[in-house]
């Protein structure tokens, strides 16, 4: 007998992370299963460069969630427009963008028990900062070493889509150019600047996504020290760095680090190898971390991750954990 595919729908598929999760579902766990790409104001049948291919989008209609046994939402407007609907017609739904609120947070890839249940009809997949500082405190947490954390976080243009990517470039070669510079989507100037905040009129807010990954941090490493973060936009087009610090109840050596850290996300940098950057890390399914002992207990981090590979795997985990949970076949 053959296998019964599942239908999967990806909606905002056009978008930098739709592009991301589509490449991940054609490649991973879900090759073999009817991959469907939405997006909104798209004339039906438009084709797209998706993973080097020649990929059909087809425009969202009221009936497109019909019969979908999954949709991951990529794009924040799509995710407040359709959740709604998706969950309506009996599909688990993924929200990739930390718009809807109130779901549980999943980040499978640490390694943890989901919390959900045969009810459960959606989940938020963790941000990728959120899944970072969660792959290094978590395991220190469960050992009761951990008492302070303070970070800072360098936040790629990328996390705001290809609008801001796009101005990032612009601004970059009209300043080489000595030209005034397009600040449609920053309200400022990003190109060759760190910013703790971005300018009244900008279509992103830092400290949102700041609130956001405290908040799915909170879930994720629960009962422990909430961290300090300082948000900074950084002139950089993919992938977010963190600088942390955390003080821990004990010295803890290089040695028992590797060990506590040791698996399929996180990789830690030796100091006679390379630097762990922004650049060495694209497109690698891996987070990598140095680290360094400090004065008082206190550990150093350098971490870095692809933001959009990260958080694709993450979605995609999230598919098909949640979908596990739920009974397939017929209910006599």
């Amino acid at each position: 007998m053959s296998k019964s595919t599942r239908r999967i729908l990806l909606v905002g598929a056009s978008s930098l992370l739709g592009r991301e999760v589509a490449e991940e579902l054609n490649a991973g766990a879900f090759a073999e299963d009817t991959v469907v790409l939405l997006d909104s104001d798209v004339e039906p049948g438009k084709l797209e460069d998706i993973g080097g291919e020649a990929t059909v989008l087809q425009a969202i209609e009221p009936a497109s969630f019909e019969g979908a046994d999954a949709v991951i939402f990529a794009t924040a407007a799509d995710a407040g427009r359709y959740w709604e609907d998706a969950v309506r017609f009996g599909a688990a739904a993924i929200d990739a963008t930390g718009t809807v609120q109130g779901l549980p947070v999943l980040s499978p890839r640490l390694g943890r028990i989901a919390p959900l249940t045969l009810e459960s009809t959606g989940v938020s997949a963790a941000h990728p900062v959120a899944t970072m500082l969660a792959a290094v405190l978590l395991p220190l947490q469960e050992r009761g070493l951990l008492q302070d954390v303070y970070a800072t976080v360098l936040q790629p243009v990328s996390e705001h889509g290809g609008a801001a990517l796009d101005e990032l470039h612009q601004q970059t070669v009209q300043l080489l150019s000595f030209q005034s510079v397009p600040t449609e989507q920053h309200d400022t100037q990003v190109a060759f600047n760190l910013l703790p905040r971005l300018g009244e009129d900008a279509k992103f807010d830092l400290a949102a996504t700041a609130r956001l990954v405290e908040r799915q941090l909170a879930t994720l490493v629960s009962e422990a020290p909430k961290p300090a973060l300082q948000w900074v936009q950084a002139p950089v087009f993919h992938g977010y760095a963190v600088s942390m610090f955390v003080k821990t109840s004990e010295a803890v050596d290089r040695e028992s680090l590797e060990e506590m850290l040791h698996g399929e996300l996180v990789e830690l940098v030796a100091p006679d190898d390379p630097p762990a950057s922004n650049i060495a890390v694209a497109g690698q399914d891996k987070m990598l971390a140095e680290v360094a002992p400090g004065a008082g207990n206190v550990l150093r981090f350098w971490i870095v991750a692809d933001n959009l590979k990260l958080l694709a795997q993450t979605a995609v985990a999230c598919t098909a954990e949640l979908l596990r949970m739920r009974p397939t076949g017929v209910v006599q």
